[in-house]
């Protein structure tokens, strides 16, 4: 047999096992007040790139297509918000009451609509436990103790519903939905932990895979940012070039940010002699207002404006953010306060 030939077949069977593809179809129905307005499907792993477009046509919408592997997107119907679903083999139902959706009909979007109930039951649980919590006539400082209480409650509650699902779930990539979303709440050590028996389907789901690269002790991952004048520039610029940098992840429209900048501003004076730098990355999608922002708070450090795909590749889920990074571009701290500053330079 020609080598050439014995060549190609062998490269056709290695594919053929390497990549499987997924063909998968929604079928989406909703009641009238939604007739022809526009679906979008957008592909939640790749910067939430919209992949189709349809309308609503006799309360009917469909897709229909084929990938590599499964993946997370989310099909957004103009005036309801995004509803998740995995891209799988099958074919997928989505649903409408008129206030909101879900998915249903192959093996893993059941399997995930179940987990999504559960924790819109716990999330609202803990909704009304800080309702209950302003509505009570007790002292401020009494007040920030029963806070700090359920505050901590939610959150050991919050982690004991991923551990359970992640667990429950390793041979898929419902996980991936669930670490990306509350990431903020694990550490390297137990994402490692977590990820130690998982099937290569979710180790190499994206998710995961931008996740372990931003992790504490990783070297930062490079985007391309913009500068107030409109110039195109990279995080590298700024980023790896001999200083620490506190890097402070914002927008013009979050109130808990803007009170935060004059700390910011304070431990820029205090740690300058530490070889500190401050670099401010702003997530605003309307540029007028992070524009109309900077004049108004004559911040005097670096900043920037990113973009989904900045936001994406370090999984911000909440504003605002900091993240320390040392001369040599390793990310060393994340998700932390800024009175954390003293320790982690004593240290």
């Amino acid at each position: 047999m020609d080598k050439k030939i014995a060549l190609l077949i062998i490269l056709l069977l290695v594919g053929g096992r390497t990549f499987s593809q997924v063909h998968y179809s929604i079928e989406g129905s909703t009641n009238h007040e939604y007739e022809g307005r526009k679906v979008a499907l957008v592909m939640l792993e790749e910067d939430n790139r919209q992949a189709d477009s349809t309308n609503v046509v006799n309360g009917k919408f469909v897709f229909k297509e084929e990938l590599l592997q499964s993946c997370w997107a989310a099909v957004c119907i103009d005036g309801m918000g995004g509803i998740f679903t995995v891209l799988e083999n099958g074919n997928i139902r989505i649903c409408t009451d008129g206030k909101e959706g879900w998915c249903e009909g192959t093996p893993i979007n059941d399997v995930f609509q179940k987990s999504w109930r559960e924790y819109q039951v716990l999330n609202q649980a803990g909704i009304d436990a800080f309702k209950k919590l302003d509505s009570l006539n007790v002292e401020t400082e009494r007040k920030k103790e029963l806070c700090a209480i359920t505050r901590e409650k939610v959150i050991k509650q919050t982690k004991e519903f991923i551990k359970r699902t992640v667990y429950e779930n390793l041979d898929n990539i419902i996980p991936a939905f669930w670490i990306r979303i509350f990431q903020e709440q694990i550490t390297v050590d137990e994402l490692s932990t977590m990820l130690a028996d998982a099937s290569p389907m979710l180790k190499n789901n994206r998710f995961i895979t931008k996740m372990i690269s931003v992790q504490e002790g990783s070297n930062f991952v490079d985007s391309k940012v913009e500068l107030p004048d409109g110039t195109k520039v990279y995080l590298s610029d700024y980023i790896g070039n001999g200083h620490y940098v506190l890097v402070n992840i914002w927008a013009s429209w979050c109130g808990a940010c803007i009170a935060e900048l004059p700390e910011i501003r304070n431990a820029g004076e205090k740690y300058a002699s530490k070889n500190l730098k401050l670099l401010s990355i702003s997530i605003d999608r309307d540029r007028k207002n992070w524009e109309k922002a900077l004049k108004r708070l004559g911040l005097p450090w670096t900043q920037v404006l990113a973009d989904y795909s900045f936001v994406n590749s370090y999984g911000i889920n909440k504003i605002p953010v900091l993240m320390l990074i040392s001369p040599d571009g390793i990310i060393l701290k994340r998700n932390f306060s800024i009175e954390d500053l003293n320790y982690l330079f004593q240290n």
